[in-house]
């Protein structure tokens, strides 16, 4: 549960616990109860960093394809965590979609929303994943104070260079609870 990092624009920063996590076998008795009571065949994993090395990737995998066949999944990821050992894990599954949050191709705008993240990476990551069975699917952020013409245009460069398919864009928003509704409260952006 949770996520390793501490994006500016994300409310789990105000509540940061740290990065905690299941066993497999708990997501299983879980996954059993919807499969089992609700006939449910499809699974969102919605936790912000599910997979997050290609060891768990393959236990996870083992255990839906084990126990639950005819089911599929899909789930969230950071772009750097995407590796060709870890899409290996996850091809002889029933995983169909993998997503993570591009939210810029600036490296200037994705140092500012604080994604530890580059350009380069978020490419690489959905090309990677591209070439597999697994749609690849991204969401993008435009407005991010400092955005300018130049930025916006390195984003459609990015998505031209990746190319992105399957994605989402959003205005940046300043949630309460996260630094940026900080920042724009203390910028007079945000009045109350």
């Amino acid at each position: 549960l949770g996520c390793t990092d501490r994006c500016a624009f994300c409310v789990h920063e105000f509540e940061y616990k740290g990065f905690r996590l299941h066993s497999i076998e708990y997501i299983r008795r879980n996954i059993e109860i919807l499969y089992k009571d609700y006939g449910a065949r499809i699974f969102g994993m919605g936790e912000d960093l599910f997979l997050y090395n290609p060891k768990q990737a393959r236990e996870f995998s083992a255990m839906m394809t084990g126990s639950f066949p005819d089911a599929y999944f899909s789930c969230s990821i950071r772009a750097d965590y995407v590796t060709p050992d870890l899409l290996e894990a996850l091809e002889g599954s029933n995983c169909y979609y993998l997503a993570y949050g591009f939210e810029s191709g600036d490296d200037t705008i994705l140092k500012i929303l604080g994604k530890r993240m580059s350009r380069s990476t978020n490419i690489r990551a959905y090309k990677l994943i591209s070439v597999t069975p697994i749609t690849p699917a991204c969401s993008f952020m435009v407005g991010t104070p400092g955005e300018t013409r130049e930025t916006l245009r390195n984003t459609i460069d990015a998505i031209k260079e990746a190319g992105v398919t399957d994605s989402a864009v959003f205005f940046t928003t300043p949630y309460p609870g996260s630094r940026l509704f900080r920042w724009c409260v203390e910028q007079g952006v945000v009045k109350d």
